[in-house]
This record gives structure tokens, C-alpha cells and sequence, in this order.
């Protein structure tokens, strides 16, 4: 097995692992508001990466990075789990899970503009191959997901929702890139600490600002949406966002996040397990021409060679 084929085998676990936490997320943000699911999810998550380190490394804190790696991977935790995850959250509460995601899938466009001028030597060599197989991928996501999407459907603030994940899926591909950068030869768990640390103190600031702290304190005595966010926490910024990022030693930034960007499409079985909504041939078209999108990725990287 190649790295290239190491490094999208990874990155699409977190597509699975993230079809199941923005699911559990959602749920919760719509019982409890968007604002006190994000910080108690990377507070729960801090807790696991902490224990983690602690077991595996022998130690909580991630000693191993050098100050240069502290800097940039904090600040890319204030991009992406901060102000990415606050926009994108709240268009998870006005504008729904799916369509969120569906603008979402362009954050491999952003991610491989960023990587082209702030990336490492692997973002740098992505090509007009890479390109198609993105481009691929994410026209099949939109046709997919844009299915029976009318504007008579449209919920309240929908402009404001949709622009909203769009402000995400451009810190999502940014902030990614900002991993692969510094992340060096630090164990992936690691990178996902330093980042959640800076993701918890911008929530910590913010929470009591904008007067959230009771509702905080309220999600967390309730039990269906705490279980819902603890899942969440372990599919999401746990699990997932590690696994994204070990992914990027060994791919382009734009080429990991355009397997991630397969969420809407993997999250349609749980859509007809959980709100019985019917899987269309148009469904399963997509599906299949999304894939074909990730093999064409492949292939690029093989004609690379």
C-alpha cells in the first residue's frame, strides 16, 4: 500500500466518522442551540485527546510539538473548530445537516487554492488531474443532494444560513491546510489537543459574552442531547478530525477534504434509518460518480508518479 492510498483510506474513515457525529450534532443543536453543543462537544473531546496522551504517550499535554508548530496549529484551531464551527453549526439549526454539508463540499476548492499558496510541498503539487477528480466528486455531491431542493422549501434565514456554511467551508479548507503545514511528524492526536485547546478558550470567552453561559450549564443536565453530544464529540472532533488530520501527511489538503466532502452522500442511509426519507436512483447515481471522483484522485497521484 502506497502512502497516497494510506492517506485517502484515512481520510475517508473520517468521512464515515463524520456522516455519524453530524448526525448526533444536529439532533443536539436543534434541543439545545448551536453555541452549547460546540463548546461542551470540544470539551468533552480535550478530555478524551488528554486521557489519550496520557495512556499512550505518558503525558497530557503534547510536549512533543516545537513553538512554532503551538502557533500555527492554534491557529488553525481558532479557524477551523472556532469560527468554522460556529458558522457551521448554526446553519446545521436554520438550514439543516444536508444542506450545510452540500456547501461544505466546496471547502476542497478553498482547501487547494490555500494549499497552492500557503501549503506544503504536497499541497504544491496538486495538478489539473487533481482538479477534475475534485470537481467530480463535488458536482455529484450537489446534484445528489440538491434533489427535490425548492425555493418554496426553504426555511426562515435561508440566505443567512446558506451564507454561513459558506464562511465554513472556506475556514474548513483553510484550517486544514494550516495542519498540514505544521503538523511534521506529530502524532495526529496530538495536533487534534492543541487545536481543541484553542478551540475551548475562544468558546470560553465567547460563551459568557454573548450571555449563553445558563443555557450551557441547562444542555448540560439534559440527558438525550448530552448523550447525543458525547457521541458526537467521539465520531467528531475525537476520532475524525485526528484521522484527518494523520491524512494529510501523505495527501493534499484539497484532496482529503474532498473525501470528507462525500458526507452528504454517506449520510443518506441515515437519513432513511432515522427520518424514512427514500434513497432516489438520482441518490445512487451520485453516489457512484462521487466515487469515481476519489478514484480519479488516485489516479492522478499514480500518473503523478
Amino acid at each position: 500500500m502506497t502512502n497516497y492510498t494510506l492517506g485517502i483510506l484515512l481520510a475517508l474513515c473520517v468521512t464515515f466518522c463524520w456522516t455519524i457525529g453530524s448526525t448526533f450534532f444536529e439532533h443536539a443543536a436543534r434541543s439545545v442551540g448551536s453555541v452549547p453543543v460546540n463548546i461542551i462537544r470540544l470539551c468533552i473531546a480535550l478530555m478524551l485527546l488528554t486521557v489519550y496522551g496520557t495512556v499512550v504517550r505518558g503525558s497530557p499535554l503534547p510536549v512533543d510539538a516545537s513553538l512554532s508548530q503551538w502557533k500555527w496549529l492554534l491557529v488553525s484551531g481558532v479557524v477551523g473548530f472556532f469560527i468554522c464551527d460556529l458558522l457551521l453549526f448554526r446553519s446545521f439549526v436554520i438550514i439543516g445537516a444536508r444542506l450545510a454539508q452540500l456547501i461544505m463540499a466546496l471547502s476542497p476548492v478553498f482547501a487547494a487554492f490555500a494549499g497552492l499558496m500557503i501549503g506544503t510541498e504536497i499541497d504544491s503539487s496538486i495538478g489539473w488531474r487533481h482538479f477534475l477528480g475534485i470537481m467530480v466528486a463535488i458536482a455529484a455531491v450537489v446534484w445528489v443532494v440538491n434533489e427535490r431542493r425548492s425555493t418554496t422549501e426553504r426555511p426562515k434565514h435561508y440566505a443567512a444560513g446558506v451564507a454561513m456554511a459558506l464562511g465554513a467551508a472556506v475556514t474548513q479548507g483553510l484550517a486544514l491546510v494550516l495542519v498540514a503545514r505544521s503538523i511534521g511528524k506529530l502524532d495526529a492526536f496530538e495536533t487534534s489537543q492543541i487545536r481543541a485547546l484553542a478551540g475551548v478558550t475562544c468558546f470560553a470567552i465567547l460563551v459568557p459574552l454573548i450571555g449563553a453561559t445558563g443555557a450551557t450549564l441547562a444542555a448540560t443536565k439534559q440527558r438525550r442531547p448530552m448523550l447525543f453530544i458525547a457521541l458526537g464529540a467521539v465520531f467528531g472532533p475525537f476520532l475524525g478530525v485526528s484521522l484527518l488530520n494523520e491524512s494529510v501527511k501523505y495527501i493534499p489538503s484539497a484532496v482529503a477534504q474532498t473525501c470528507t466532502a462525500l458526507v452528504p452522500i454517506t449520510i443518506l442511509p441515515l437519513a432513511w434509518l432515522i427520518n424514512r426519507e427514500k434513497i432516489s436512483t438520482r441518490s445512487v447515481v451520485g453516489a457512484v460518480v462521487a466515487v469515481a471522483g476519489v478514484v480519479i484522485l488516485i489516479w492522478a497521484d499514480q500518473r503523478g508518479r
